[in-house]
C-alpha cells in the first residue's frame, strides 16, 4: 500500500512494506561495498557482527553444541551479578578476541540463554 503527500511543495511517496522473513538484506555503502541492515522502528541500522553470525546460525541446519564452562561460565556469572554487558565489555573483561565474543555471544541467543536488545548506538545482552 502507498500513499502520496506534499511536503513544503515536494511530493512524498510513503510506502508501507512487510517484513521480511528472509534476514539479512545487504545494500552496497557509499564503497560499493554490500552490508547487511535491519530495521528498528522506523530506521535501518548497520547489523553487528553478533547479529550477523545469529542470522547465520538461525539459517544454519547445523546443531549447535557448547559446554557451559571457560568463557561461556565466565559470561553468565557476569551477566547474573551485573544484568548487561556489550561486547567490547565481554571482550576486554574476558580477554578474549573479537570474534570468540560474538560466537559465544550468538551461541547463546540462539540458545535462548540471553537475550540480545539492539540500540542506535550499542547492542547489550542480558540474561532471560
Amino acid at each position: 500500500m502507498s500513499k502520496e503527500w506534499v511536503v513544503k511543495g515536494k511530493k512524498v511517496l510513503e510506502v508501507d512494506i512487510l517484513s521480511s522473513d528472509k534476514k539479512p538484506h545487504k545494500a552496497p555503502d557509499k564503497d560499493g561495498r554490500y552490508k547487511a541492515f535491519f530495521r528498528l522502528r522506523d530506521e535501518n541500522l548497520l547489523a553487528s557482527g553478533v547479529q550477523m553470525k545469529v542470522w547465520a546460525k538461525y539459517y544454519s541446519l547445523e546443531n549447535i553444541s557448547i559446554s557451559i564452562d571457560g568463557d561461556y561460565s565466565w559470561l553468565l556469572d557476569y551477566l547474573r551479578e551485573y544484568s548487561t554487558i556489550t561486547v567490547n565489555e565481554f571482550r576486554n573483561f574476558a580477554g578474549i578476541s573479537k570474534h570468540t565474543a560474538e560466537n559465544i555471544l550468538s551461541d547463546l541467543v540462539i540458545m535462548d540463554v540471553i537475550k540480545m536488545e539492539v540500540g542506535k548506538k550499542e547492542t547489550v545482552f542480558s540474561l532471560k
